[in-house]
C-alpha cells in the first residue's frame, strides 16, 4: 500500500509540476515576446505614458524603467531553474542550466523582430546570472535537506 501511495504522490508532484513548470513558461513568454509601444522618434508615447499610468499591473511591469527592467533580468529566470526542478528532481542541474541559457538566446534573438524590444548582450549575462542564482537556491535547498551528504 505504501508503494502504491509514494507512486501516486511522485506522479501527482510531476503532474502539477508540469502545469507550474507549463504555466511560468507562458508568464515568460507573454513578458519577453510581447512587442512595447514606442514613438517613431525614440521617445515615450502617449500610449505607454497612459499605459504606466492607468493600466494593470502586467502593463506596469512590461512599461517598467529601464533600471527596473535591468534589475528584472537578474531574477527573470530563477523561477525556471526552481520550478523544473520541482518538476522533475532527479532532472540534472546542468542540463537545465544549459536549457535555461538557450532559452535566454532565444529570447534576445527573438526580441530583434519585436518591435520596441532590443537584444542586449547584458541582458542575456543577467539571464545566466539569474539561473546561477536558481541552480545556487536549490544547491542550498538540498543541502539543507541531508546536510551530511
Amino acid at each position: 500500500m505504501l508503494k502504491i501511495r509514494e507512486g501516486f504522490n511522485r506522479f501527482k508532484r510531476y503532474r502539477v509540476g508540469t502545469l507550474a513548470f507549463l504555466g511560468y513558461l507562458f508568464v515568460l513568454a507573454l513578458f519577453t515576446f510581447f512587442p512595447r509601444a514606442t514613438a517613431p522618434d525614440g521617445q515615450p508615447s502617449r500610449l505607454t505614458q497612459f499605459l504606466q499610468q492607468h493600466v494593470t499591473f502586467f502593463y506596469r511591469i512590461l512599461y517598467a524603467s529601464e533600471g527596473a527592467a535591468k534589475i528584472g533580468n537578474y531574477f527573470l529566470l530563477t523561477p525556471f531553474v526552481i520550478v523544473a526542478y520541482w518538476a522533475w528532481p532527479k532532472a540534472r542541474l546542468i542540463w537545465i542550466f544549459l536549457i535555461g541559457v538557450l532559452i535566454s538566446e532565444t529570447i534576445e534573438i527573438s526580441q530583434i523582430f519585436i518591435p520596441g524590444r532590443t537584444c542586449d548582450w547584458r541582458d542575456l549575462l543577467a539571464n545566466t546570472i539569474s539561473l546561477l542564482i536558481g541552480v545556487g537556491a536549490i544547491k542550498l535547498w538540498v543541502y539543507s535537506q541531508n546536510p551530511h551528504a
